[in-house]
């Protein structure tokens, strides 16, 4: 019996080995249709409500005119306003392709910045084939899958250059800064470089909104004290200097965009009741509400999905992890209200409840990497727990990747189909606007000064949550398209 169960163990290990690369290859595939599908429907989006004003002052006043006219009467997001200004530089065919433009380059930063952080984590490449591409295609769907509002976030233009971008430039952050911890003993003109490329890329993120300004400080602070508490002297002194510099970038960004005299003009039009106490309380109730219901609440299926490939990457990779034993669930918790409750802060800072439903894609990045960290965290001590590699480690590798299988399958296949009910409500939308598009530019080519339109029979601005062009002149999306088609006024005829 002991010769043919040892002749058995290499065949069990090339069939449980055949079995991994399968579940890796069912990962890739259905996390890779349900990006491509949302890059796909992306495409059919088009000019809505706000995003008229933004294409009328890239075209008309140019990237750095526009930029100083809206400084001084709406906002001082200089990041978001310098982007959607070269938007509309760049004219609709660009606008239409951005959603495609940010969600690969998420794609593509968050695998190179997934390689450093496996780099530093003394990774080895033998237990994947893809590890740093399949942990980026894992986070960027599965946070697009998890985000209950994302016809907002990511089809719009208005949220998805203010609220996306920014995750874009800090998931490249996160890379660099692993880069860097992970240099031996780097000289003063590396950590000079270093210092300079962290700080440009958190002032350029805080540039892009109040909301990540406030939510990235709080990342960055709890960060800080992480490395207080846990990194070594050597590491520590570097990295304490370096994060004082991106803490100086952000502090230079929130004096520019406080300053901005148009910051009086846009909360002009919110009242929020100055009550401390009420708004303190609040905050509370709502930032753990908040948590709640991005574990629990906005997509359930995706978070036990989420929560599983987690775990699975930390039991595939074995990275070389801190022995911070049971205290990292108790941390973790600390750590994901510590970014909830400044998000919610901002809500109620700014218009006395939470801020609306298209940020939200901003916590739940920072929640993400939180539950991928705990995640991996499981999955090392998992291997730690079952050392025998020929016994139990391997029935429990084939019970999580079994239970793995179907829960991505399950959260996939509810999110892609979801996609693919709005599908062809932005097809038909795309198709009107265009046709529509091409009657207003033809009529201004023709010196027609007031255009009138008939009432859209596919009109995604209900569903997006916004407002569009109306039937008053004076309606300010009405003058910001008129604007951008040189016209002197543009309406819509009231249904009948």
């Amino acid at each position: 019996m002991q010769p043919s169960q040892q002749e058995n163990r290499p065949s069990s290990r090339s069939g449980a080995a055949l079995i991994s690369r399968l579940v890796e290859w069912i990962v890739l595939l259905c996390l890779g249709v349900v990006l491509i599908l949302h890059i796909f429907t992306s495409t059919f989006t088009r000019l809505i409500a706000d995003d008229y004003c933004t294409a009328a002052f890239g075209l008309r006043d140019g990237l750095i005119g526009g930029l100083v006219l809206q400084y001084q009467t709406w906002a001082g997001q200089f990041s978001n306003i310098l982007v959607k200004n070269f938007a509309g530089m760049a004219g609709i065919q660009f606008i239409q392709l951005l959603p495609l433009i940010i969600l690969l380059s998420w794609l593509l930063t968050a695998t190179w910045a997934f390689r450093q952080v496996f780099l530093l984590l003394r990774v080895g490449e033998s237990t994947f084939r893809l590890p740093a591409f399949c942990a980026g295609l894992i986070f960027v769907a599965c946070l697009i899958m998890l985000h209950p509002y994302a016809v907002q976030s990511v089809y719009w233009m208005a949220a998805l250059v203010p609220y996306v971008s920014p995750l874009v430039i800090f998931t490249l952050w996160i890379g660099c800064v692993a880069r860097f911890m992970g240099s031996d003993s780097p000289g003063r003109t590396r950590l000079t470089a270093y210092m300079v490329l962290t700080s440009g890329l958190s002032f350029a993120a805080a540039g892009f909104s109040e909301t990540f300004l406030v939510v990235q400080t709080a990342a960055l602070s709890l960060f800080s004290i992480a490395l207080l508490l846990f990194s070594r002297r050597s590491m520590r002194n570097r990295m304490l200097l370096l994060m004082s510099c991106n803490f100086a970038a952000i502090v230079l960004a929130a004096i520019i965009i406080i300053a901005a005299p148009g910051n009086a003009v846009r909360m002009s039009q919110f009242s929020v009741a100055a009550d401390a106490g009420n708004m303190i309380g609040s905050t509370i109730m709502y930032g753990i509400s908040f948590v709640f219901a991005a574990l629990f609440v906005f997509a359930p299926a995706t978070t036990v999905a989420f929560a599983g490939l987690s775990v699975w990457l930390g039991y595939r990779l074995r990275p070389a992890l801190p022995p911070l034993n049971r205290y990292v669930p108790v941390l973790w918790l600390l750590a994901t209200l510590g970014i909830a409750l400044p998000f919610v802060a901002v809500g109620m800072v700014f218009v006395g409840t939470l801020p609306p439903a298209r940020t939200y894609i901003i916590p739940l990045f920072f929640i993400s990497i939180l539950l991928m960290s705990l995640g991996i965290w499981v999955g090392a001590r998992l291997v730690r727990a079952f050392p025998d590699a020929a016994g139990k480690r391997r029935r429990l590798t084939s019970v999580l990747e079994m239970l793995l299988v179907v829960s991505i399958v399950v959260a996939a296949i509810v999110n892609a189909g979801d996609t693919l009910r709005v599908l062809p409500a932005f097809q038909s939308f795309a198709a009107e606007w265009d046709q529509r598009d091409t009657q207003v530019r033809s009529a201004a080519a023709q010196g027609i000064r007031d255009i009138q339109l008939p009432p859209p029979v596919h009109d995604l601005s209900e569903r997006i949550g916004v407002v569009t062009i109306s039937a008053s002149p004076e309606f300010w999306i009405n003058q910001c398209a008129a604007r951008l088609y040189g016209v002197d006024t543009i309406i819509v005829a009231e249904a009948d």
